[in-house]
């Protein structure tokens, strides 16, 4: 704001007079006004935690040297991608000057490395100016309604400037990646009936995001049971979905998705245990719909195992082997028994 030089200074202890006596001890502490001892040290302002970002957009300032226009005052960007803002600048004052130009607001500098723009004018020309927005494709660059503003100014009219507000749109868009399964090959026996994994889960997308996950095989033989996040081995199993969930996942958050995999059907007997490969697949309700998936393997091993068998096959040769001799002593002692004495 320019100081009008026929205004009183404020610095001159001399105007204080004309301050009533029981505002003189009046400051200002983080927006905040309080009635202060004169003799008192100064309390540091508590902390504040940090604004969210307006939606309003910041208010215009005119000006009567720098004067600019816009065609319009909101902007939509799409993360990864840039949008123009074009800007009429005109110099109403007596001499040529050059102009910066630039945005302010809740905006992240890497999102316009070009500005600030410069032309340069003669007294009552226009000239328009480009300003370019390009937010990466990140997690961090959050939908929603951003307030900015258009800045000018010019070194040749100091302590001149002029300001128009606008609001930019970032739009929304969705990304999901999912890990490797932990871990990839899980297995269940006669006396383990069931097997756990965790599928790690990040949305790689600019919002909160609705994820949907269920599990299947081919030769449906195994049943599914997700639990929430954070749940371990062994803690109450009443809390599962069976088949499917849904779980929201914050802009550039992991979570681990704990799984429960129970074969339908036990194996008894086998040389190999049985393989049962499977598919997680996760879901976000978009347009086209985004779907991502991880397989894994899930191995029952049979009661009844290569050693059982074996073991087994030893005892049944031991005993046909038994059985043998057995039978042959019993005929030497039948012949000798027989036998006429000499």
């Amino acid at each position: 704001m320019r100081h009008d030089p026929r205004s009183p200074d404020p610095q001159d202890p001399s105007e204080w007079s004309r301050i009533p006596p029981p505002l003189q001890n009046w400051q200002v502490i983080d927006g905040e006004a309080a009635v202060v001892d004169a003799d008192a040290t100064p309390k540091p302002a508590t902390p504040r935690p940090a604004a969210p970002r307006p939606a309003t957009a910041i208010g215009d300032q005119p000006d009567d040297v720098i004067g600019v226009s816009l065609a319009a005052r909101t902007l939509t960007v799409t993360p990864g991608e840039a949008a123009a803002l074009t800007v009429t600048v005109t110099n109403h004052g007596r001499w040529a000057a050059q102009f910066e130009v630039t945005l302010e607001g809740w905006l992240d500098e890497r999102w316009c490395p070009d500005l600030p723009q410069r032309v340069t004018l003669e007294p009552g020309l226009s000239a328009p100016v480009t300003l370019t927005i390009a937010p990466p494709r990140q997690a961090d660059v959050q939908a929603g309604e951003i307030a900015i503003a258009v800045v000018a100014r010019a070194d040749r009219f100091p302590g001149h400037s002029a300001r128009l507000g606008a609001t930019l749109t970032v739009e929304r868009f969705a990304a999901l990646q999912l890990g490797a399964l932990r871990p990839p090959t899980a297995e269940t026996s006669w006396s383990k009936p069931s097997a756990w994994v965790r599928l790690p889960l990040t949305n790689q997308g600019n919002y909160p995001a609705i994820v949907y996950v269920q599990g299947g095989d081919a030769a449906r033989a195994c049943e599914f049971t997700f639990y929430p996040v954070g749940r371990l081995a062994g803690d109450d199993p009443g809390d599962g979905e069976v088949g499917r969930t849904q779980l929201q996942i914050a802009p550039g958050q992991t979570v681990m998705l704990p799984v429960e995999i129970r074969p339908r059907a036990r194996s008894w007997v086998g040389l190999l245990p049985r393989s049962l490969p499977y598919k997680l697949v996760a879901r976000m309700d978009t347009e086209p719909p985004l779907r991502r998936a991880a397989t894994g393997h899930l191995l029952s091993i049979p009661l009844v195992g290569p050693w059982r068998l074996a073991l087994l096959a030893v005892v049944a040769m031991v005993a046909i082997f038994g059985s043998g001799l057995a039978g042959l002593a019993l005929l030497v002692a039948l012949r000798t028994l027989g036998s006429p004495p000499p």
